[in-house]
């Protein structure tokens, strides 16, 4: 079930709980073995989910049916999507993260990305203050922030702006699975070739 969060009129997310089956040592295990093979992203807390496995699968399974939901896609959709995946894992040592949106994919084309979600692996139970939220900002530059706990999932727009907080008193790791989730594949038209 999809809990909306309003932080006013023009600010909203969405909330549910992972239904996988899947625990947490096993999701680690796959966490390990993604940031051993792979550079960051952006940063050196972001790894692309190279290794795809049954775990991460769940996530994705579960955050396409809502994204689906959420978008009014009903049972006559023809599959094609586009889906990009990362984990994110600060410690104390991780450097400020800036306010950002997922307006297009993680792709080399701008293919315009429809939602992005956010699987809380770990929460640091050691935090203080608003250490380990994640913030939300509106255009009036009003900040909005949520604690997530784990085993939580939460989906925005592409166009949301939001940033996680840092957790510089915990020894801790604060780990998300994430995604974009885009309907918005372009089509390619046939080239013949007269030779």
């Amino acid at each position: 079930m999809l809990e909306k969060i309003n932080f006013n009129n023009s600010l909203f997310v969405y909330k549910t709980k992972y239904s996988g089956n899947y625990n947490k040592n096993q999701f680690l295990n796959r966490v390990e073995q993604n940031f051993v093979i792979n550079e960051g992203i952006t940063d050196d807390n972001t790894s692309l989910i190279k290794i795809q496995s049954k775990e991460f699968n769940s996530i994705y399974k579960q955050a396409l049916d809502c994204i689906k939901l959420l978008c009014g896609i009903g049972e006559d959709w023809d599959g094609v999507h586009l889906h990009t995946n990362w984990i994110y894992r600060q410690n104390k040592n991780s450097k400020i993260q800036n306010y950002h949106t997922h307006v297009y994919t993680h792709t080399k084309a701008k293919i315009l990305n429809n939602w992005s979600y956010c699987y809380y692996l770990c929460i640091p139970k050691n935090v203080k203050n608003n250490e380990g939220y994640i913030k939300f900002m509106d255009d009036k530059q009003n900040e909005y922030s949520i604690l997530p706990e784990e085993g939580d999932i939460i989906f925005f727009t592409n166009n949301t702006l939001h940033s996680p907080s840092l957790t510089p008193n915990s020894d801790e790791y604060r780990i998300s699975i994430c995604g974009n989730i885009s309907f918005n594949v372009p089509q390619i038209k046939n080239i013949k070739s007269i030779i």
